[in-house]
Protein backbone atom coordinates (compact mmCIF):
# COMPACT_ATOMS: atom_id res chain seq x y z
CA UNK A 1 0.00 0.00 0.00
CA UNK A 2 1.03 3.58 -0.51
CA UNK A 3 2.04 5.91 2.27
CA UNK A 4 -1.07 7.99 1.50
CA UNK A 5 -3.34 5.21 2.78
CA UNK A 6 -1.21 4.91 5.90
CA UNK A 7 -1.39 8.65 6.54
CA UNK A 8 -5.16 8.48 6.01
CA UNK A 9 -5.45 5.77 8.68
CA UNK A 10 -3.18 7.63 11.09
CA UNK A 11 -5.17 10.83 10.69
CA UNK A 12 -8.46 8.97 11.06
CA UNK A 13 -7.18 7.31 14.25
CA UNK A 14 -6.32 10.75 15.64
CA UNK A 15 -9.63 12.30 14.59
CA UNK A 16 -8.22 14.81 12.12
CA UNK A 17 -9.34 15.17 8.51
CA UNK A 18 -7.45 14.05 5.40
CA UNK A 19 -5.94 17.52 4.96
CA UNK A 20 -4.43 17.27 8.45
CA UNK A 21 -6.75 19.84 10.03
CA UNK A 22 -8.79 19.46 13.19
CA UNK A 23 -8.22 18.65 16.82
CA UNK A 24 -6.66 15.35 17.77
CA UNK A 25 -9.44 14.18 20.04
CA UNK A 26 -8.81 10.42 20.01
CA UNK A 27 -6.05 7.93 19.37
CA UNK A 28 -7.43 4.59 18.27
CA UNK A 29 -8.38 2.56 15.23
CA UNK A 30 -10.27 -0.71 15.65
CA UNK A 31 -9.85 -3.51 13.14
CA UNK A 32 -9.81 -7.28 12.92
CA UNK A 33 -8.46 -10.10 10.75
CA UNK A 34 -11.53 -9.96 8.49
CA UNK A 35 -11.06 -6.25 7.71
CA UNK A 36 -9.41 -5.01 4.51
CA UNK A 37 -6.78 -2.88 6.24
CA UNK A 38 -5.76 -5.29 9.01
CA UNK A 39 -2.57 -6.48 7.27
CA UNK A 40 -1.50 -2.91 6.63
CA UNK A 41 -2.16 -1.99 10.26
CA UNK A 42 0.12 -4.84 11.30
CA UNK A 43 2.78 -3.48 8.89
CA UNK A 44 2.40 -0.09 10.55
CA UNK A 45 2.95 -1.72 13.95
CA UNK A 46 6.14 -3.37 12.61
CA UNK A 47 7.27 0.02 11.27
CA UNK A 48 6.75 1.65 14.67
CA UNK A 49 3.87 3.89 13.56
CA UNK A 50 1.24 2.18 15.72
CA UNK A 51 0.91 -0.23 18.62
CA UNK A 52 -1.67 -3.01 18.77
CA UNK A 53 -3.68 -3.99 21.78
CA UNK A 54 -6.23 -6.77 21.90
CA UNK A 55 -9.38 -6.50 23.94
CA UNK A 56 -11.41 -9.27 25.55
CA UNK A 57 -14.54 -7.15 25.12
CA UNK A 58 -14.06 -6.81 21.35
CA UNK A 59 -13.59 -10.49 20.51
CA UNK A 60 -11.19 -10.91 17.58
CA UNK A 61 -10.84 -7.16 17.05
CA UNK A 62 -7.70 -5.27 17.95
CA UNK A 63 -7.31 -1.63 18.89
CA UNK A 64 -4.43 0.23 17.25
CA UNK A 65 -2.95 3.41 18.76
CA UNK A 66 -0.59 5.87 17.06
CA UNK A 67 2.93 6.11 18.40
CA UNK A 68 4.80 9.42 18.50
CA UNK A 69 6.36 8.48 15.12
CA UNK A 70 2.88 7.82 13.73
CA UNK A 71 1.62 11.16 15.03
CA UNK A 72 4.57 12.94 13.39
CA UNK A 73 3.79 11.29 10.05
CA UNK A 74 0.10 12.22 10.35
CA UNK A 75 1.03 15.85 11.03
CA UNK A 76 3.42 16.06 8.07
CA UNK A 77 2.44 17.64 4.75
CA UNK A 78 -0.64 19.40 6.08
CA UNK A 79 -2.59 21.06 3.27
CA UNK A 80 -2.91 24.81 3.89
CA UNK A 81 -6.34 25.79 5.14
CA UNK A 82 -8.65 27.01 2.43
CA UNK A 83 -9.42 30.72 2.59
CA UNK A 84 -13.15 31.26 2.52
CA UNK A 85 -14.89 34.12 0.82
CA UNK A 86 -17.31 36.30 2.79
CA UNK A 87 -20.23 34.47 1.15
CA UNK A 88 -18.81 31.05 2.04
CA UNK A 89 -18.34 32.12 5.68
CA UNK A 90 -21.91 33.42 5.79
CA UNK A 91 -23.31 30.19 4.33
CA UNK A 92 -21.35 28.08 6.81
CA UNK A 93 -22.73 30.23 9.63
CA UNK A 94 -26.23 29.53 8.26
CA UNK A 95 -25.56 25.78 8.19
CA UNK A 96 -24.31 25.90 11.78
CA UNK A 97 -27.34 27.85 13.00
CA UNK A 98 -30.31 26.02 14.55
CA UNK A 99 -32.81 27.69 12.20
CA UNK A 100 -35.09 25.77 9.86
CA UNK A 101 -35.75 28.87 7.76
CA UNK A 102 -34.68 29.09 4.12
CA UNK A 103 -31.29 30.66 3.51
CA UNK A 104 -32.78 33.85 2.00
CA UNK A 105 -34.95 34.42 5.06
CA UNK A 106 -31.98 33.81 7.32
CA UNK A 107 -29.94 36.37 5.39
CA UNK A 108 -32.67 39.00 5.75
CA UNK A 109 -33.01 38.23 9.46
CA UNK A 110 -36.50 36.79 9.08
CA UNK A 111 -35.70 33.47 10.76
Amino acid sequence: MTIDKKVHILRHALGINDDGHGNEYRNYFTSGPDCDNFAMLREMVAAGLMVERSSDMLGSLSVFHCTENGKELARRDVVPAQKLTRSQKRYRAFLASPTAAPFGDWLRGLS
